[in-house]
């Protein structure tokens, strides 16, 4: 549902700074907090990193998220943004 969707920034745009196409992705909302706090990021081979959080209540969405892999327009994207300082 697009309702439940938003726009993480892979590095965090501060006044206007990196807010560019190829800096954002989105993600459910739930799991843009979880990118935000940092519990999981992006590889550079587009592979999502766990952050491996000791919470049981984070299991599910270690499950959720194990193995999965960008689609490749969005794995450009992120991957241009590694880049960015």
């Amino acid at each position: 549902m697009t309702e439940t969707l938003e726009v993480a920034y892979r590095v965090q745009a501060r006044n206007g700074e990196n807010d560019i196409s190829c800096n954002r992705i989105t993600l459910r909302a739930d799991l843009h907090r979880l990118f935000d706090a940092g519990l999981f990021t992006f590889s550079e081979s587009g592979r999502v990193m766990i952050r491996n959080p000791k919470s049981p209540s984070f299991a599910a969405y270690r499950q959720l998220l194990r193995n999965q892999q960008l689609p490749s327009l969005t794995f450009a994207w992120v991957r241009a943004t590694i880049a960015l300082p």
